[in-house]
C-alpha cells in the first residue's frame, strides 16, 4: 500500500501484472528471462542479475550469506536489461504489482525474483508469487510507471 501511495505521489502508478509481464517478456518476443536473446535462452549468470544460487548463495556481493549488501543499485547489471531497457526485471528485489493473488484479496502479486534465498527459476519472466502486502521484507520493492506525454 505504501508502494501505491509513493507511485501516486510521484505522478505514476504500480504496473499491473499484465504490464509487468509484457515488459519482462519483451512483448511479442515472449522472452523466457528479461534478457533472453534468443527468446528461449535460459542463460543466467551474475552479469545479468543479483540472485540466489545454491553454489554461491547471493550473487550481488562477495559477502557470505544474504544481507543488505547484496541489494544492487538500479541498473548495476545492464546485461540483464529487458527489450526496452528496463533494468532489474529479474533479480535484485521482488516487485509489487497492482494485482491481487486471488479473489480473497488477502495477498498481492510479486514479480521478478530476488537476491535472497529463492530459486533461479523465479527469475523467469512468467513467474509470479504471492505475499501479504502488510509484511515488509528486505527483498521486496517496486517500480513506478510514468505515462509520458506523446510527442
Amino acid at each position: 500500500f505504501e508502494a501505491q501511495a509513493f507511485c501516486v505521489w510521484d505522478g505514476g502508478y504500480l504496473p499491473t501484472d499484465a504490464e509487468w509481464n509484457a515488459a519482462a517478456a519483451g512483448g511479442d518476443e515472449q522472452r523466457a528471462l528479461p534478457w533472453s536473446v534468443p527468446a528461449g535462452s535460459l542463460v543466467i549468470d551474475p552479469s545479468y542479475a543479483s540472485y540466489w544460487s545454491m553454489a554461491t548463495q547471493c550473487t550481488g556481493s562477495a559477502n557470505a550469506g544474504c544481507d543488505v549488501e547484496d541489494l544492487m543499485r538500479v541498473g548495476s547489471r545492464p546485461a540483464g536489461n529487458g527489450r526496452w531497457g528496463h533494468a532489474d526485471l529479474g533479480g535484485n528485489v521482488w516487485e509489487w504489482v497492482d494485482a491481487w493473488w486471488n479473489a480473497s484479496q488477502k495477498d498481492r502479486v510479486l514479480r521478478g525474483g530476488s537476491f535472497s534465498k529463492h530459486s533461479r527459476s523465479e527469475l523467469a519472466s512468467s513467474y509470479r508469487r504471492d505475499r501479504s502486502p502488510a509484511v515488509r521484507e528486505l527483498d521486496r520493492g517496486f517500480r513506478v510507471v510514468l505515462e509520458l506525454p506523446l510527442p
